[in-house]
């Protein structure tokens, strides 16, 4: 309402060069404010929000369970108060439902355990949090969906480690080429047990142009 930008993002598994991605698609929220003609440069506030479903490489599981980083000078004092990251790492949060104080709490706590939740937990009553809880119902799945879901619970793990056995050998020559040929077989699997482009574009970062093209070479075998 007052003009502030958010960026929200909701990210399961870490990808190299997420903290870049994150930069980089929030001086879009700075750029496009610009004014044509007589401009005095005067910026309205941009926030980044990441709700994370892993922890930042490098990191032990105990501390907290938020990070918000800051521009600031060398003596650790803010130097611009209208540009933040907040980010959430939701394996750190640990907090039983007995526990939470506040709406965020709230919302953290459904993010974490949505998964293993079969309906609205006592206290979370609001159209808010109904709605979010209605969208994200496994009980609501198509059989289909919820096939591809499991699936995707199930590999998602198995789909990463791949990554990065994929990035190791990668140092060696022909990185890329190992990288996207990687990239390539697992999305022809996920294809074949009903993942939408969408997700498969998540989880390999193929275009959704190449994912296109695979489908239509599984639909024709």
């Amino acid at each position: 309402e007052n003009g502030e930008r958010f960026i929200v993002e909701v990210q399961r598994l870490w990808q190299n060069n997420f903290v870049d991605r994150c930069m980089y698609y929030s001086t879009f929220s700075i750029q496009e404010q610009a004014k044509r003609g007589s401009w005095d440069f005067e910026l309205t506030p941009v926030y980044v929000v990441g709700i994370l479903d892993f922890m930042f490489p490098n990191q032990v599981e105990e501390g907290e369970y938020y990070h918000i980083v800051e521009m600031k000078d060398q003596l650790g004092r803010v130097f611009y108060d209208k540009y933040k990251h907040i980010y959430v790492q939701l394996p750190r949060f640990r907090k039983e439902r007995e526990d939470l104080a506040s709406q965020a709490d709230k919302w953290f706590y459904l993010l974490k355990n949505l998964r293993e939740l079969t309906e609205v937990p006592e206290g979370f009553e609001g159209e808010m949090f109904e709605k979010a809880f209605e969208e994200a119902s496994y009980a609501e799945m198509s059989p289909k969906e919820r096939d591809a879901y499991e699936a995707s619970v199930r590999q998602s793990m198995s789909i990463d480690n791949a990554f990065r056995s994929a990035e190791q050998r990668g140092e060696q020559r022909g990185e890329q080429r190992v990288k996207t040929k990687t990239a390539e077989s697992m999305a022809t699997r996920m294809i074949a047990k009903g993942f939408s482009d969408e997700m498969i574009h998540e989880l390999t970062e193929l275009s959704l142009k190449r994912i296109a093209e695979l489908r239509r070479g599984y639909n024709t075998e």
